[in-house]
């Protein structure tokens, strides 16, 4: 028995470091790829929007944990200042379909993109699915998303679709109910009926 128990921890022992390397190379490869799929996700958040041709003023939530704050004050004024009817599109970094309605923009752009700016100043608001809640300032004060949402015309009730669109005067009035989600959106054709291109 003690020859066995003394040969058996031996002879595991023995066999450990191989193994224990082959772990290692394991564990390296593995965190290597899992710091390759990490690095890929946070550029494809990073470059999370509407293409640059479509001249969005971008509006970014201050951190927080608590809650995000997005203050709309100095895009609505900049907007206000061109003129135009506002196209707010609301986005977030961690959507599939948003990307998939970003990716249709970029690929119509040359198409979509001089005449939505002639028309519209376009707002993109860079929200997220998940995390603390959203708060929005505008000139008239703060709301959370649900009273965002009944104030800018949206009377659907229910969960907040994204991504989203909402056509608005310089008063924040909505000018005409759009469809939320993306799936009009990915024919430019549809796009340009829709916004009188």
């Amino acid at each position: 028995m003690t020859s066995r128990g003394s040969a058996g921890p031996a002879t595991a022992r023995a066999g450990w470091p191989s193994v224990g390397r082959a772990l290692d190379v394991s564990g390296a490869r593995s965190r290597r790829a899992a710091a390759a799929l990490l690095l890929t996700v946070a550029a494809t958040a990073a470059q999370a929007r509407l293409p640059d041709a479509y001249a969005a003023i971008r509006v970014r939530p201050s951190p927080g944990v608590a809650e995000r704050r997005f203050d709309l004050r100095p895009a609505i004024a900049r907007a206000r200042v061109s003129g135009k009817p506002m196209l707010w599109y609301f986005g977030a970094h961690d959507c599939p379909p948003c990307r998939v309605l970003e990716n249709s923009f970029e690929e119509h752009s040359a198409r979509l993109a001089p005449r939505l700016v002639a028309r519209f100043q376009l707002i993109e608001i860079e929200g997220y699915l998940r995390g603390p809640r959203m708060v929005f300032v505008l000139p008239d004060g703060e709301y959370p998303l649900a009273a965002l949402r009944v104030k800018l015309g949206d009377r659907g009730g229910g969960s907040f679709v994204w991504p989203s669109w909402f056509l608005l005067d310089a008063n924040l009035r909505s000018l005409q109910p759009l469809p939320t989600g993306n799936a009009e959106y990915l024919d430019p054709d549809w796009v340009e009926l829709r916004f009188g291109l």
